[in-house]
């Protein structure tokens, strides 16, 4: 179940960040042209891309953690 989820996630936050899904799942740094794809979410200025990528290592942690507790 978690899995379907994971993926959805990733594919929209590639979407935001003008990246692909395998992108972030390679686990190293990528710097990526801001674009206005279709789809995309628009952060507040106020939130800095290194809070949301924070953000986004916390997330995927507890998915990982609740994928193992479940046995997914």
């Amino acid at each position: 179940m978690f899995k379907k989820y994971y993926e959805k996630l990733f594919k929209q936050i590639a979407v935001d960040y003008n990246c692909t899904p395998e992108d972030f799942k390679k686990g190293e740094i990528i710097i990526t042209k801001s674009e206005w794809n279709d789809g995309r979410r628009s952060y507040s200025p106020d939130m800095p891309f290194l809070q949301l990528r924070k953000l986004w290592n916390s997330v995927r942690r507890r998915l990982r953690k609740s994928e193992m507790e479940s046995g997914v």
